[in-house]
């Protein structure tokens, strides 16, 4: 029987009220977007960065991790990102910009983390959550598809932020190109924690997502940002960031859940109409 890789959640706990890292594997912080490139210019808008602040045994911890803009002042990320007790949620646009005085920062005043998410090491599922903030960014949202994609063999721009393999300064973000490949290579690989109707993932070598890039996005690439096509969210990946295995949520799979709480006001997406979007 094949053996099932050790898998990691992606977050990371950036500061406790004693400026002390938080029972974090240091051998698993060795890399954010592992085998990436490192951009110096805003060549997503749409990317957040979610920071968390809630209140734990020992003291006031906060955690960064991705997210994307939806639709006018939604922003989608990971559910492991948000569920904690009373969280204070601040959500960062253009921290990654050529100009820190571009930097816009929000605050939520709602979320929701989907019901039945589950976080156990064994049995993650359903890792996917919604922000609403006060005001809107006034940033062109990335587009969503609801078609089942992606499929195998796609290739998708994955997109986090922080230390890269030779850099802790967390000051750009970074990307790489992956390939997705089958369900049932997937499977192989995290045996059955994998629902692959609602989860997919990538494995190449040397090439994957990390700790802190939970939320971010998977992207199939249009020929500018105002036709990226988000696909996936960072959910998990194998314990050491150089075998390259990562698992996304499935945006495709949760086309209803997503809807029902986005398409209730005015100046909606236009996929809340049923319109295809195709990345082009």
């Amino acid at each position: 029987m094949m053996q099932t890789t050790k898998f990691i959640f992606l977050t990371l706990i950036l500061y406790a009220s004693n400026q002390v890292i938080a029972k974090v594997d240091y051998a698993s912080l060795q890399s954010r977007i592992f085998g990436g490139n490192t951009l110096r210019y805003n060549k997503y808008p749409y990317f957040a960065v979610v920071e968390t602040s809630y209140s734990n045994v020992g003291g006031e911890y906060t955690m960064s991790c991705g997210g994307t803009l939806i639709a006018e002042n939604i922003v989608m990320t990971a559910a492991q990102c948000i569920d904690h007790s009373t969280p204070r949620i601040q959500v960062i646009f253009n921290r990654f910009g050529s100009n820190d005085g571009d930097i816009k920062s929000f605050e939520a005043v709602d979320w929701e983390v989907h019901s039945d998410h589950t976080k156990e090491q064994k049995n993650v599922r359903n890792d996917i959550a919604l922000i609403r903030l006060r005001d809107s960014p006034n940033i062109n949202p990335v587009k969503l598809y609801f078609d089942g994609r992606p499929d195998e063999d796609d290739y998708v721009a994955v997109i986090g932020f922080g230390s890269t393999e030779y850099d802790e300064s967390y000051n750009f973000l970074n990307e790489i190109y992956i390939r997705i490949i089958s369900s049932k290579v997937c499977r192989g690989l995290f045996g059955d924690v994998l629902n692959t109707n609602l989860q997919f993932c990538t494995d190449e070598s040397g090439k994957s997502a990390c700790r802190g890039d939970s939320g971010g996005p998977a992207i199939v690439l249009g020929k500018d940002p105002s036709s990226d096509v988000q696909v996936g969210i960072i959910s998990f990946g194998a314990s050491e960031c150089s075998t390259g295995s990562t698992v996304y949520s499935r945006v495709s799979g949760y086309e209803n859940w997503i809807k029902e709480r986005v398409c209730i006001g005015d100046n909606n997406p236009d996929w809340c109409n049923g319109i295809e979007m195709v990345g082009s």
